[in-house]
C-alpha cells in the first residue's frame, strides 16, 4: 500500500470510519485546513511539510470560526498524545512483524 500511495519511510497511512452515536456531545476541536492534512490519490509530501509547520492561524473550528491560543495549545497536547500512542503502537507492529 505504501508504494502504491507514494509514501516515504516511516510514513502511514490512516483513516477511521465512526459509527453510532456519542453518549455525549463532544466539544468542538480545531481543525487543520483540508489542503494542508488530505492527500488525493498519492502522498503530497509539500502539504505534509507545511502541516508540519502550521501556525495558529492554520487552525479553524469546526463552524470556521478562529482558534484561540487556549485552544490551539490544547490541540497540540492531544496531538502529542495521539504522535505517543502512534509510536508504541509501530513498534510494538515492528516487533512482533
Amino acid at each position: 500500500m505504501a508504494e502504491i500511495l507514494g509514501l516515504p519511510p516511516g510514513v502511514l497511512a490512516t483513516f477511521a470510519l465512526c459509527l453510532g452515536h456519542p453518549a455525549a456531545r463532544p466539544s468542538a476541536r480545531p481543525r487543520l485546513h483540508p489542503q494542508l492534512c488530505v492527500h488525493r490519490e498519492r502522498y503530497d509530501e509539500p502539504s505534509a511539510l507545511a502541516a508540519a509547520r502550521y501556525q495558529q492561524a492554520d487552525l479553524r473550528m469546526p463552524d470556521d470560526g478562529p482558534v484561540s491560543a487556549q485552544e490551539a495549545a490544547d490541540w497540540q497536547a492531544q496531538l502529542a498524545k495521539g504522535a505517543a500512542r502512534a509510536r508504541r503502537l509501530a513498534s510494538v507492529t515492528v516487533a512482533s512483524g
